[in-house]
């Protein structure tokens, strides 16, 4: 069972955060999920562009200026980390799912994921995309075919093939509550992989155990 680090260590300390990341390492994580957001054309690791859940900032992201962005923290006093600042730390350690999370910033993401790649820090499959903008994963595949992409799904669809069919996925990522054997069985036999999210109850764990999925996301890696 692949186990992936849901925003890192995120059970523990602040989400999307590097100690979030280093200890999600340390305790093993065979790879680790993280948000992709846009602040003034640089990708940066934030779930929600509202920040007073994760900073206490009653601001949405895209009003600060360049000084209060620089300033940014978490409640607990983490620093907001950009995209590169978080593949650096990081570094190649372990498998990195990116759920892009801002519209249209296809080619800023993959630029910065070549780059990595380019300094051979990763290989191609180190990396995993994921969106619910499937629209957004079809626009990146065609510019970047080496790379792996996955669904992001929150139902269990009447026509999963339909979805499956879309783009060469090589992974679909599965609510925890929306699930069941057949879609499994049937995302199986087109030949992907089935992660699911979030997964932190041992009841949970044991029932997408049953189902025989390939991983699934945690908050406490």
């Amino acid at each position: 069972m692949f186990i992936w680090a849901h925003r890192g260590a995120s059970g523990t300390h602040d989400e999307n955060t590097l100690a979030a990341f280093e200890a999600a390492i340390d305790r093993g994580a065979d790879g680790i999920e993280m948000d992709v957001q846009i602040y003034n054309g640089q990708p940066i690791v934030l779930h929600e562009p509202w920040l007073e859940r994760t900073t206490g900032i009653k601001k949405y992201l895209d009003e600060l200026s360049e000084a209060e962005f620089v300033r940014l923290t978490t409640r607990s006093g983490e620093p907001v980390p950009t995209l590169r600042q978080a593949l650096q730390e990081i570094a190649g350690r372990c498998r990195v799912n990116l759920e892009i999370k801002a519209p249209n910033c296809e080619s800023i993401v993959l630029a910065e994921i070549n780059r990595q790649i380019e300094l051979g820090v990763y290989q191609d499959s180190d990396f995993l995309i994921s969106s619910f903008d499937h629209h957004m994963l079809a626009r990146m595949y065609q510019l970047a075919p080496h790379l792996h992409y996955s669904a992001l799904i929150s139902h269990i669809p009447l026509q999963l093939q339909a979805v499956l069919s879309e783009l060469p996925f090589f992974a679909i990522h599965c609510d925890v509550h929306f699930i069941n054997r057949e879609l499994v069985e049937q995302a199986h036999a087109a030949g992907l992989k089935v992660n699911v999210y979030t997964v932190n109850r041992p009841r949970e764990k044991e029932w997408v155990t049953t189902l025989k999925v390939d991983g699934y996301f945690t908050d406490f890696p």
